[in-house]
């Protein structure tokens, strides 16, 4: 990566954006790209907030004082209600989301369909995502169902995660616990 003149009338996001930072989706094999890494140029020195996404990730983690844990270790807290009927296993969805190796959402970005500028589409509960989303979206015991248009946080243990499988080149390390926060923007139906 070529360095980044930074010009210290630009705001941080200004000079963190064009550093070219890229990320993955969290389907299949998740590849993220290291954030440090690629915007260290552009941060040259200043304190670094990973995300980029003005509001969603920083308002969402914030309003989650209390989460609610489940029997299994996955933890939640709805930010926002949706409306509408839930997904049900197998049906395509689309969602944003931001996901961390941190609670504080200033630290181990590690994906981000904000970033992107684009949802993930995905057929819920057939195991294309981990475990964790599936049954943060889908609900399950103690869970229940996020709705279209819906904003939750999750807090996913290793065993719904990637369990002791390191991924991403070691950028998400084995027995990692994993924050996300994820919007339904919808349910498209059977996939």
């Amino acid at each position: 990566m070529n360095p980044v003149k930074i010009n210290s009338s630009k705001s941080l996001q200004q000079r963190c954006s064009s550093a070219r930072c890229h990320v993955a989706t969290p389907v299949r094999a998740l590849m993220p790209i290291n954030y440090i890494k690629q915007c260290a140029a552009a941060a040259a020195g200043a304190v670094l907030l990973f995300s980029t996404t003005p509001g969603p990730a920083l308002a969402m983690t914030s309003a989650c004082p209390d989460m609610i844990k489940v029997a299994d270790g996955l933890q939640y807290c709805d930010v926002k209600l949706g409306s509408g009927d839930p997904p049900v296993k197998g049906s395509f969805i689309k969602v944003h989301y931001n996901g961390r190796l941190d609670s504080d959402t200033a630290s181990g970005t590690f994906d981000s369909s904000y970033e992107r500028g684009r949802p993930l589409g995905f057929a819920v509960g057939t195991g294309q995502v981990i475990k964790g989303w599936d049954e943060g979206i889908l609900g399950g015991e103690g869970v229940s169902p996020m709705l279209p248009g819906g904003k939750r946080q999750l807090i996913i243990p290793p065993a719904l995660g990637y369990g002791d499988r390191s991924v991403g080149g070691g950028l998400i390390p084995a027995n990692s616990t994993l924050y996300f926060d994820v919007e339904l923007i919808g349910r498209l139906g059977k996939k």
